[in-house]
């Protein structure tokens, strides 16, 4: 079963400003990578409709975030047309190492991070996010209690993104053939909510809430430079705790203050890293589950490359 029921409870509490986290993808380019998938083991349950994809350093699904990939049918069509299958795996490479592993503090805890496709598919239907988003919740039900997270590919343009607040996001992916592209950090951006309940930290509509006992965004300023000062000196109080205004009226305080990184994408400027407050809440979430946490190379806005 997944370990996220009580953490995800974090959102729903009283100081919590819930709303459904979403970004609409933009044009971007991509390089290379090298999850090929497929091959690292045998399927996670005979006749199951969940497959391993990549699965770096073994381990058992109770000791890793497991994150589940969901073909959009419009997209994709039936994956059990080998062709479809094929291409749709070729995506979710992609979506890995340009995405994923391209955020350092991943890429150095890789092994805590496994991988699966499923065969049975879902849809992305329009932009009324995030009840857009349509899930095989029998086959989820039947095949994948083990799973995290689960993340719909799409390749539908304009198409707002989100994570839906119970494990469920959708991302946008370039096509393999080219035509189309898209923002891979997206991808991992919807997941950095399910999978370690990292809030939003762009000003506008989004999904907002406290981490407590870790800190990223916070309901006052006061509250927001007391947790800096004591986790965070490396983050002077001068650059700290900028105002984070939301739709309705609301502001919040930002940890990191006023930076890009991977919860405050910028279509110019964008650096798919975490910022420290981020990798504070990053670190607890993903030492309760692995026991071990190693730390990134950089924290943004310093851009990074997996080597």
């Amino acid at each position: 079963m997944p370990r996220f029921s009580t953490i995800l409870s974090l959102c729903f509490g009283a100081s919590a400003l819930l709303l459904a986290g979403c970004e609409t993808t933009t044009p971007s380019s991509s390089g290379g990578g090298s999850v090929s998938g497929r091959g690292d083991a045998a399927p996670f349950l005979p006749g199951s409709s969940v497959e391993p994809f990549s699965t770096p350093g073994g381990g058992t699904p109770d000791r890793v975030f497991n994150v589940v990939f969901v073909a959009d049918s419009d997209d994709y069509g039936d994956l059990g047309n080998p062709a479809n299958l094929s291409a749709f795996e070729a995506d979710v490479a992609s979506v890995i190492n340009n995405g994923f592993e391209q955020v350092s503090a991943i890429y150095r805890n890789r092994t805590s991070f496994h991988y699966y496709v499923m065969k049975e598919t879902g849809r992305v239907t329009g932009n009324n996010c995030p009840t857009s988003l349509q899930f095989p919740e029998a086959a989820i039900t039947r095949d994948a209690l083990f799973a995290d997270a689960f993340l719909i590919l799409h390749k539908k343009p304009g198409i707002r993104d989100c994570y839906n607040g119970n494990r469920r996001a959708s991302a946008g992916v370039r096509d393999v053939d080219g035509t189309l592209t898209r923002e891979y950090g997206t991808a991992v951006h919807e997941m950095a909510h399910a999978l370690f309940n990292l809030p939003d930290e762009y000003p506008g509509s989004g999904g907002y809430w406290e981490t407590a006992p870790t800190g990223v965004i916070f309901t006052t300023k006061a509250e927001c430079q007391s947790y800096v000062t004591a986790n965070i000196p490396e983050t002077p109080l001068a650059t700290a705790c900028t105002p984070l205004p939301i739709d309705g009226g609301a502001t919040m305080y930002r940890a990191d203050g006023f930076i890009y990184d991977l919860m405050a994408p910028s279509s110019a400027t964008s650096v798919d890293q975490l910022g420290r407050a981020d990798w504070l809440q990053f670190e607890r979430v993903v030492g309760d589950v692995d026991g071990s946490v190693t730390a990134p190379d950089v924290f943004a806005p310093t851009p990074w490359s997996r080597p």
